[in-house]
């Protein structure tokens, strides 16, 4: 029943499939700087992180 509300509305209805972080850039990137963050000195601002990061 959802399913014609929305084709009747002129929409269509997209099964994407599930989400996997390996397929996805970005969360490689936020494991890095996660690890980097818990390996920094204290009192390190999460902006030089990823400042160090970027740059490096």
């Amino acid at each position: 029943m959802g399913i014609t509300i929305v084709e009747k509305a002129g929409h269509e209805v997209l099964f994407l499939p599930t989400y996997s972080p390996d397929l996805n850039d970005i969360e490689h990137d936020f494991s890095a700087l996660k690890r980097a963050r818990m390996y920094a000195p204290s009192g390190t601002s999460l902006d030089d992180i990823i400042r160090y990061y970027c740059n490096n």
